[in-house]
């Protein structure tokens, strides 16, 4: 027989409990031994037994296998043991809070008392001392949770008591709060004090004398009183504190506009030295410690979390509670909730713990403590104790108001100050999930029931005048809101009584207003009329505020593109929902055209941190003065634990970021950085230089005086020596066979092969000018290990090591660092101007560049997985950030060695027409718009093209694909080196749907030329007609293409110059110009043909007219759907605009043009134009790639240049419905844009996990209620 157990009190504790109950269970099940419940779970008997000694709470594996064995429930029983862990928590937290004052305020505001433990604000406190010196009234602005009031009582206030100032040395300083009635209850504080010097007031929540007043008479009252400060002789000072949010509310007054133009102080976010201040000294303070991981984690939430100051505080008050000895513990950290927990935790555990009544009690005094906001957030009202004790208690819930008050206050998470009970901070009501949704559930009610309590108190301070009664709708209202017994306790006697009074006022009224029913008819009529007019009115004035909030949203958004790149497309979305303005929509293209991604600011605090960036770009290392870590950049999470240096330092970093070479007590060790451990055995030369080879298996060592050594990292040997070679530049290929090595004597570059031990020929040392190995070059093999890139001075060459020549050349002043992409078709740099992407098979123009703002970029990486290029960013201070670039289709693999000579859409996109060319051999070919499958292709044409001025005949192509994308129609022109037609104009129309000829055609001659020539190809907007326009005076033709027979020819020349010349459509030099493009734009409505020779023609009649458009600067034309504009790019990248019969310039704006770009980069000639079905907005493309659109109205960009392959854009349309923008490259296969606004933010909301968060919103358009965007 076994041991008696000693007996359990359950009384005794929640440890106690448990056991007891745990013995219990086992008894319900038979009392098995502790032998034979060991025989069917994985614990000793020991175990079991202990688990049931009331001395310790168990183990939750243990507890649960316990219950296994007596056959009881483990979710059941895995709940009961939660409770008790947390009631034995908090029973350790009370014994802790009995012998030890917290060194942190949770959501209560720090207090002049405090000063010992304020900590963080010491700068803005000396900004704030310097202006109320200068200044008699002074306002500090800040959004909730910044700070405001700890920093005018725990800041300000002790300095001004212990200043040595005469001139600021107080009299007497009085705190107040605005409150229910300002000017009447704080009147006679504004009586200066007899002692010597001023009398400061310091008004805090300043904003209550909005939120809790409607009277703008009192308000102005007030605001009147408290500007009387700004006379010398009135021996007073005032400091406002304000909530940001109701900054415009404070410049509705005239004075107090022209104070806060001249003394305000915005209160801002604490930066990380400042936020480790805060948390780490208080607990200095009191003996404490709190772990590092903790103050970095903190850090990195709370710079999230704007107004996080109060989530802060609490989060560590209630670690404080859960603290084990003298450290403040991540572990306890996260069982308190975290920041964003935190509250919500505490919140819900009090009121768990209430009984039904209390709790009910607890619900109508938190709602009592709030004024729910009508287009601003909502804020806390503090409300006198008579009135909570002066609620109704009686009823089926039995209410119990005043332990439910003090079991709030107790919990701090409200205050009781004197006779007023507030909340103990806003973040209260956003950051409790319950409280929210009690709002939320009951705001209209809680709005009405607010105007009763206001209504009430003036109707009671006016000596119960009958003229301050409730009356009509207002009054209907009020009483059908509380016309329920249950709702009516929840009035004070008084607002009772005046509720009783309003009725028997309005019944009385309405018995005498019988005898006029005719004049009450038409009084409510008339107001009827006058109230839908106000209604209208109302709400014309809302929609402008909210336009106003989305254009100054929209700017926001813009300026933090590159600070804050998620907040940016978040506010982007967030703007154009609010309101559809040219402003708006300019933000939400911006937001789909962003290449800035994402900042990860590197935790940290040492005074001059290296960093180094995994090849991938996905870890950042941070060294410090002591310490390591690497960091998920991609997730913002650590990604190891903190190393620590004993006297050493990081000597490279692998290129996967998980390893590192380190330098410490004279040699060299190889550490794990995700796991912080030593691998291997230390090895090399301490005074060397080492770096890890691309593969990450090999190390290679440069010694300063001489040698050169590769490590095999594995097997800890080397694998190739060279001992008297000094190196200033070394590279190793990916698959650790080549070595590349500059020699500081300056001999030339060598490449040797390690495995063979013998060197390669040099390529390039026949190369004159080229400095290989002069200062600032670097070298780098391809990852295909045959091409080694180098980059002297201002340039970047690629060198093919097997044949002996070079691939291809970047030439581009000042680049800095530069960077192979992982297949090596890409490359990017930076000239510490831009990040420049380019594409090795197009090396002229960069497909990609973002300028830096204040900021020099290292470390370039290509992320391919997030389609992503990363970049350490350095501002010049302790604060160090990877930033994420969108490279989007810039880095497209869909690339064509032959360029398109010309290309064309249908109407609404859906096909793509386009012409290859090979030498003089030309094929053309139709491809689905959506997704580039060839659907047509004709057979090869002979063209051979010469230059204009070789005295040669030339052969130029013309192209134009029907705007229903049914029939191709194709042609040659042959021009002699007098710029005549040397043979007949052959066209031939394709259909497209058959992939087969319709027909050929050949233009016959005419009076005024044997031979007739072509000079382009159009098609009417019916499809039906393809219009031919001459060469020189030959006429313009319309073909019919069902039929393939010439409808008509247009006989009519065009009018003459000065000279008495006729002026012809085109010439030689300018059909040369054209490079095979024909700039041709035929009107709506069919009546009207342009072209960019400088003749328009009238259709039907054929009459020609001389115009303004001249080539070769005109590379593409369109006209708008309603035929009002035609739209002109130049080569210079701007655009005209002109009239739809083309007789007067309506204007011009940049169009491609960038006056931004350095030198002769900001000209790019435009190639193709396209309006959306709307007429509203004008696509424009240009050489370089640039493809962008503009608002035709405001002629403004909307947003930047749309993601493209960087190859010049042959042809663009939109769909019929105007949501999709089609483009299509001279290299790169068709694009799609989606330009709708709906599509953009569903991609904003998945690239950003989610559209703005409440606090954002409250942060940025605190005028504008919440709305869910995603």
């Amino acid at each position: 027989m076994g041991r008696r157990e000693n007996p359990v009190d359950p009384s005794a504790g929640p440890v106690a409990r448990f056991a007891y109950a745990l013995r219990k269970l086992r008894q319900e099940a038979g009392a098995p031994t502790y032998r034979a419940m060991a025989r069917q779970v994985p614990y000793s008997v020991t175990a079991l037994a202990t688990a049931a000694s009331g001395e310790k709470l168990p183990s939750l594996p243990v507890a649960l296998a316990y219950v296994a064995a007596c056959g009881g429930d483990a979710a059941e029983w895995e709940e009961r043991w939660r409770d008790a862990r947390r009631d034995e928590e908090e029973q350790a937290f009370a014994a802790q809070e009995e012998t030890a004052a917290a060194p942190y305020r949770g959501l209560t505001r720090f207090e002049a008392d405090d000063q010992d433990v304020f900590f963080g604000r010491a700068r803005l406190t000396d900004d704030l001392l310097q202006l109320v010196h200068a200044h008699r009234v002074t306002a500090v602005f800040g959004p909730s949770g910044s700070g405001k009031s700890s920093l005018l009582r725990a800041g300000l206030l002790p300095r001004l008591r212990d200043t040595q100032d005469t001139a600021l040395r107080p009299a007497a300083i009085r705190i107040l709060t605005p409150g229910t009635r300002a000017v009447r209850d704080h009147e006679r504080l504004f009586t200066p004090a007899q002692a010597p010097g001023e009398t400061w007031l310091v008004v805090d929540q300043f904003e209550e004398l909005f939120t809790l007043h409607s009277d703008a008479a009192e308000q102005a009252a007030f605001i009147d009183l408290l500007l009387t400060a700004l006379e010398p002789g009135s021996r007073l000072r005032v400091v406002l504190g304000v909530r940001a949010d109701f900054y415009s509310r404070c410049l509705e007054h005239e004075g107090l506009a022209a104070v806060i133009r001249e003394a305000s102080l915005p209160v801002g976010p604490m930066s990380p030295s400042e936020l480790r201040e805060a948390i780490v000294r208080p607990a200095a303070a009191a003996g404490l410690i709190v772990e590092r991981v903790l103050t970095d984690r903190l850090i990195e939430e709370v710079s999230e979390e704007p107004g996080g100051l109060p989530l802060l505080s609490h989060a560590l008050l209630e670690t404080w509670r859960r603290r084990r000895g003298r450290t403040l513990s991540l572990q306890a950290y996260m069982a308190a909730g975290g920041i964003h927990g935190a509250i919500a935790q505490t919140a819900e555990d009090l009121y768990t713990r209430l009984t039904p009544a209390q709790a009910e009690a607890a619900r109508h005094i938190l709602l009592r403590l709030i004024t729910p906001g009508d287009g601003t957030p909502d804020t806390r009202r503090p409300v006198d104790q008579n009135e909570l004790a002066d609620l109704d208690t009686t009823g089926a819930t039995g209410r119990d108001p005043h332990t439910a008050l003090y079991t709030l206050a107790r919990a701090r998470l409200i205050t009781l100050d004197d006779d007023t009970v507030d909340l103990a901070h806003e973040a209260l009501i956003t950051a409790w999930p319950r409280l929210h949704r009690w709002i939320e559930d009951d705001r209209d009610q809680l709005r009405r029931h607010r105007r009763l309590t206001q209504a009430a108190r003036h109707w009671h301070d006016r000596g119960r005048d009958s003229g301050a009664l409730l009356r009509g709708t207002e009054l209907n209202e009020i009483e059908h809101a509380f016309e329920s017994p249950e709702l009516r306790r929840d009035l004070t006697s008084l607002e009772r009584e005046f509720l009783r009074t309003c009725t028997a006022a309005h019944a009385r009224g309405r018995r005498l207003r019988h005898g006029v029913t005719g004049a009450v008819a038409l009084l409510v009529t008339l107001a009827l009329v006058a109230g839908a007019a106000a209604w209208q009115q109302s709400r014309t004035s809302e929609q402008r505020r909210t336009e106003v909030a989305a254009r100054r949203v929209a700017a926001i958004a813009e300026s933090m593109r590159s600070s804050d790149p998620v907040t940016a497309m978040r506010l982007s979305a967030a703007a154009w929902t609010l309101s559809g303005t040219t402003e708006t929509r300019s933000a939400l293209l911006g937001a789909l055209s962003q290449q800035e991604q994402d900042v990860f600011e590197v935790p940290g605090t040492g005074l001059a941190p290296t960093s180094y960036l995994s090849r991938d770009g996905r870890t950042v290392v941070r060294e410090e003065e002591s310490s390591v870590r690497a960091w998920n950049a991609a997730e913002h999470r650590p990604a190891g634990p903190r190393h620590p240096l004993e006297n050493g330092s990081v000597e490279a970093v692998s290129p996967d970021g998980r390893r590192m070479i380190v330098d410490s007590d004279d040699q060299l060790q190889l550490w794990n950085l995700r796991t912080g451990r030593a691998v291997g055995e230390p090895f090399g030369d301490v005074g060397s230089l080492h770096d890890f080879g691309p593969s990450g298996r090999t190390v290679l060592s440069a010694h300063p005086e001489g040698g050169v050594e590769l490590w095999d990292l594995k097997r800890r040997r080397v694998l190739f020596e060279q001992p008297d070679s000094t190196a200033s530049q070394l590279a190793i290929s990916p698959d650790d066979r080549l070595l590349a090595l500059c020699a500081k004597d300056g001999s030339p570059l060598q490449v040797r092969d390690v495995a063979r031990h013998r060197e390669l020929p040099a390529p390039w040392s026949g190369v004159r000018g080229l400095e290989v190995c002069g200062e600032g070059s670097s070298l780098e093999f391809t990852p295909d290990n045959r091409g080694l890139v180098v980059q002297p001075r201002s340039e970047i060459r690629v060198w093919d090591l097997a044949k002996g020549r070079e691939r291809a050349r970047i030439q581009h002043k000042g680049l800095t660092e530069a960077a192979l992409s992982p297949d090596g078709a890409f490359v990017v740099a930076t000239d510490g101007r831009e990040i420049l992407l380019w594409r090795w098979a197009a090396p002229k123009t960069p497909v990609l560049r973002v300028p830096l703002t204040n900021e020099s970029a290292t470390d370039l990486r290509f992320d391919v997985r997030a389609g992503a290029i990363r970049y350490v960013s350095d501002a010049g201070n302790t604060e160090m950030s990877v930033r994420t670039l969108a490279y989007g289709a810039a880095m497209t693999g869909a690339w064509s060695e032959e360029p398109a000579a010309q290309g064309m859409f249908s109407q609404d996109g859906s096909a793509l027409a386009r012409e290859q060319r090979h030498g003089d051999v030309s094929r053309f070919e139709v491809l689905r718009g959506t997704d580039g499958k060839r659907i047509a292709r004709t057979p090869e044409l002979h063209c051979a093209e010469t230059d204009p001025l070789s005295g040669d005949d030339s052969c130029y192509t013309a192209l134009a694909l029907s705007p229903d994308g049914h029939t191709l129609a194709y042609g040659t022109a042959v021009i002699n080196d007098s710029g005549m037609p040397a043979e007949p104009g052959q066209m031939t129309l394709w259909n497209v749907r058959k992939d087969a000829r319709s027909h050929s055609l050949t233009r016959p001659g005419s009076a005024d030329s044997e031979i007739a020539g072509m000079a382009g190809l159009a098609f009417t907007p019916d499809s039906r007609s393809l219009l031919v326009p001459g060469w020189d005076v030959d006429p313009t033709e319309t073909w019919d293409v069902s039929r393939g027979t010439r409808r008509k020819q247009h006989p009519t020349r065009p009018r003459s110059d000065d000279s008495g010349a006729p002026q012809g459509m085109w010439d030689k030099n300018t059909l040369g110009s054209l490079s095979g493009r024909t700039p041709l734009a035929v009107r709506p409505d069919g009546h009207l043909l342009a072209s960019a020779s400088g003749q328009t023609v009238a259709l039907p009649s054929g009459r020609a007219t001389i115009n303004d458009l001249v080539l070769p600067e005109i590379g593409a034309m369109a006209f708008s759907p309603d035929g009002k504009q035609l739209a002109v790019g130049k080569d210079t990248g701007r655009i005209a605009l002109w009239d739809g019969d083309i007789e007067q310039r309506l204007g011009t704006f940049d169009g491609t043009y960038d006056a931004a770009r350095p030198g002769a980069a900001n000209t790019e000639a435009v190639t193709a134009l396209a309006y959306s079905p709307d007429g509203s907005t004008l696509a424009v493309a240009g050489d370089h790639g640039t493809v962008r659109l503009w608002d035709i109205a405001s002629r403004r960009p909307l947003g930047a240049s749309l993601p493209t392959p960087g190859d010049s854009v042959i042809a663009l349309a939109f769909s019929a419905d105007g949501r999709t923008l089609h483009s299509a490259g001279e290299h790169s296969a068709p694009r799609s844009y989606a330009v709708d606004p709906k599509h953009i933010i569903t991609s904003i909301c998945a690239r950003t996990n989610g559209g703005p968060s409440r606090t954002t919103w409250r942060k940025y358009i605190p005028e504008v209620p919440y709305r869910d965007i995603c």
